[in-house]
């Protein structure tokens, strides 16, 4: 019997029981994913979330995966690629080159 299931990453609608003959030959993964790049992208981001590779680990692992599906991906998949994707910026402090360094308060008693 065949069970629709939606994919943990993409949430696609797919067909697969692990215990039907016709699935047989299919991968166990795919009780939770509809293909294996869903599953890579999956396991990467979870990955990183447990400290098991780093920032550069996990997006040099993301870019051998295709992520044009993006825009579908569960919230939880989309916020763990927009860390490991996000740019250091360097941050630089702005200073006011029309004001003096040191200023000075006058305080008065009535």
């Amino acid at each position: 019997m065949k069970y629709e299931r939606s994919c943990l990453c993409c949430g696609k609608k797919y067909s697969y029981c692990n215990n039907c003959w016709d699935y047989r030959n299919y991968p166990l993964w795919m009780n939770s994913f509809h293909d294996e790049n869903c599953k890579n992208i999956f396991e990467t981001c979870t990955d990183y979330n447990f400290k098991l590779i780093t920032k550069e680990q996990a997006k040099e692992a993301l870019s051998k995966y295709d992520l044009s599906n993006r825009a579908n991906f569960s919230a939880c998949v989309k916020r763990d690629l927009n860390t490991i994707l996000a740019e250091n910026k360097p941050t630089f402090e702005k200073k006011d080159l029309f004001k003096s360094e040191t200023t000075h308060e006058v305080v008065t008693k009535k």
